[in-house]
């Protein structure tokens, strides 16, 4: 987003030919990207960040239980 930021300002300030439409396609883009980041932002809120962390807490248990990687290779025969 910096980067067309940047360059539609430039655009517009040395008065390149199609500045208009560069500086359009960039507000367009910051206004996509706002509603995403409120989207976001608005999940987290109501539902709090959620890292992941339970789901690390069972392989690595899953891991010391087997004492190492317990996955196998799927190309490995089983019957």
């Amino acid at each position: 987003m910096t980067a067309m930021l940047g360059r539609s300002s430039r655009a517009y300030s040395i008065g390149l030919k199609n500045c208009e439409h560069e500086t359009e396609m960039t507000f367009l883009y910051c206004k996509h990207a706002r509603m995403r980041i409120d989207k976001l932002a608005k999940e987290i809120n109501e539902h709090g960040y959620q890292t992941g962390d339970e789901h690390l807490q069972h392989l690595a248990k899953r891991m010391l239980i087997a004492k190492g990687y317990p996955i196998s290779t799927p190309l490995e025969r089983t019957y």
